[in-house]
Parts: structure tokens; C-alpha cells; sequence
């Protein structure tokens, strides 16, 4: 269920509107209180910015063929025009996006509405990074939005004042009445940031994977060091090697022992690991060569003997 709330008074003669932008459908909801139509300013193909609602101004040839083409269909049609100068959806909750300042060199009135949204749930009516569409479904399948727009008085253009400087103004005046900050963030900066989280997220997961697969390798020769612990000694010197020498070199940084591991070991087991240990020779007498050779051959040992293999 959608529920709209509309205060202020709307300026018939102010055939622009600039909305801050919060959800894929934001346009839907504006167009169900007035007669507008929204320019589309993405490189989207021209059949899928139809079915979203979006009019074709021909964007894509730049502002220039974009700025022609609202004012022709200004003065062709009574339909205003609809415009989210932010470029990109946010959050609602921290700042507005820098204006773009187009719409202020059509020549014609501009009024600003802001927009907020409610849900009885925690359920954001868009996501850093998501798909439009997902934010539609949530919009569709959520119990109860509620979009509460206002309209806001027409700020005057003082004598000299250039498309930029105006459109900071309205900026301005629309955070301060939506108690948010008016940022020199640009929709860009929000594609770059999502494209940052992403690329981080799955570095982080890729390396995650990776150290999981080292834990792996350390636990197949030292079944009874914890999980933990290897990882702890693994972020330090990201080696397998140089990590199974440095805890059987010093057993106390491995203090923590997985008591399902104790469980596996039999009794017969724990002692031949210990005869197997003292007709070692000290570790920290070889060289390092010598003592990867070492583990290399108690790695190899385990693995036949877990398996039940013969040693060929």
C-alpha cells in the first residue's frame, strides 16, 4: 500500500520541478499528483526507459540537445518537466548530491519539492550499488510506503547569477528544510564508491577463501594446533611453511587446542608422535632448508597414514 502526503502550494506557471531523488519510482509517485514527465538522463536503451516511465530528450547528444529539446517540449506542450538534479538515489538520511544545473538554463520557473519516505519497516527504499529493479520489488512487496512531498516557494534569480550559483541555492534550501547537508558530491562520486565497496568486498572474500585453504595445509601436519590459532600465525606471515615451523618451534603460540582434535587421537598415536619428536634432532639447530625438508616428510608421512597408503 502507498500513501501520499502533499503540502505547499504548486505553482502552475513553474513548469519545472526538481525533486531530490530517493527510489527507482519516485517519478511514478510525483506523476500521480501532477501532470509531469521525467527527461531520462541515462544511457539506458530507449524500449526500457519507456517502461520505466522516463521520456526521451535525447540526453545522450549531451545538454546542449538535451536543454533544446525540454524547451521545445515546453513550449509545444502544458506537461511540466520533472527532474531529479542529483542524478543518483540516496539514502535520505546524510546529504544532497551536488545539482546539476541544467535545468535552470531552460528559462523557466523552477520549484523544488522534496521527498521523504516511510516504512513501518527497516527496509531502505534504495541500496548503495543495487539494481533498480530490486528497489522496485521492495517498493511493490513492502506492506505500507508512505511518500510525504513538499512543495517549497520559488526562489528568485538574483541579477548576474549564473545556472550553478542558483542551483546551489536551491540545493541549499532543500537540505535545509530536509535537515540533511548540501554536499559537492556528484552522482559520479556515488557510482565510484559503489564500484569500490564491490571490488573490496570480494577482494576480502577472495582472501578469505585463501586463508581458509592455508589453515587447511597448516592442519594436515599440526591436527592439534586450533583453527585460531593457525589463522592468527597465517595473517602474520602469510606462508605455510614458515608457519608450521613457527609453532613447532614455539608451542606456546599455539595454546588453544581443539578438543575434537584431542578426541581423534588415540592413545598409541599421541605417544609414537612424541617417541617420533625426540629422536628428532632440535629444530633450531637446522637450517631452515633442513627443517621444511623435515616437515615436508611428517606432512607426507600423515597424509599416507590417514589415507592408508603405502609409502612407494
Amino acid at each position: 500500500m502507498v500513501v501520499i502526503h502533499e503540502s505547499g502550494i504548486r505553482e502552475e506557471n513553474c513548469k519545472i520541478i526538481v525533486a531530490n531523488f530517493l527510489s527507482a519510482v519516485d517519478h511514478w509517485v510525483l506523476a500521480l499528483l501532477w501532470n509531469v514527465v521525467t527527461p531520462c538522463i541515462w544511457n539506458v536503451p530507449k524500449s526500457l526507459a519507456w517502461c520505466l516511465g522516463y521520456s526521451d530528450f535525447n540526453a545522450s547528444c549531451g545538454r546542449k540537445s538535451l536543454v533544446k529539446n525540454v524547451k521545445k517540449h515546453l513550449n509545444d506542450c502544458s506537461t511540466s518537466i520533472l527532474v531529479f538534479p542529483e542524478g543518483a538515489t540516496t539514502s535520505g538520511q546524510k546529504g544532497l548530491l551536488k545539482f546539476a544545473s541544467w535545468p535552470w538554463n531552460v528559462g523557466e520557473p523552477v520549484q523544488a519539492v522534496t521527498i521523504e519516505i516511510y516504512r513501518p519497516m527497516r527496509v531502505s527504499p534504495s541500496v548503495l550499488g543495487g539494481r533498480w529493479w530490486t528497489d522496485a520489488l521492495y517498493t511493490f512487496f513492502c506492506p505500507l510506503t508512505i511518500w510525504k512531498v513538499n512543495v517549497l516557494p520559488i526562489v528568485a534569480r538574483r541579477e548576474d547569477e549564473s545556472d550553478d550559483e542558483i542551483a546551489l541555492r536551491y540545493q541549499e534550501q532543500m537540505a535545509h528544510h530536509l535537515q540533511l547537508s548540501s554536499t559537492n558530491f556528484t552522482c559520479a562520486d556515488k557510482v565510484e564508491l559503489a564500484k569500490n565497496r564491490l571490488f573490496k568486498r570480494s577482494q576480502g572474500s577472495k582472501e578469505t577463501n585463501r586463508i581458509d585453504e592455508m589453515v587447511k595445509q597448516v592442519l594436515a601436519v599440526l591436527p592439534h594446533v586450533s583453527p585460531s590459532d593457525i589463522k592468527k600465525q597465517l595473517l602474520i606471515n602469510d606462508d605455510v611453511e614458515v608457519t608450521i615451523a613457527h609453532l613447532v618451534e614455539n608451542p606456546l603460540d599455539a595454546r588453544s587446542i581443539s578438543s575434537e582434535s584431542l578426541n581423534r587421537l588415540e592413545k598409541h598415536d599421541i605417544e609414537e608422535k612424541i617417541t617420533r619428536r625426540n629422536k628428532k634432532a632440535d629444530l633450531t639447530s637446522m637450517s631452515l632448508q633442513e627443517r621444511k625438508d623435515l616437515l615436508l616428510q611428517e606432512a607426507r608421512r600423515s597424509y599416507l597414514k590417514k589415507h592408508d597408503m603405502k609409502n612407494m
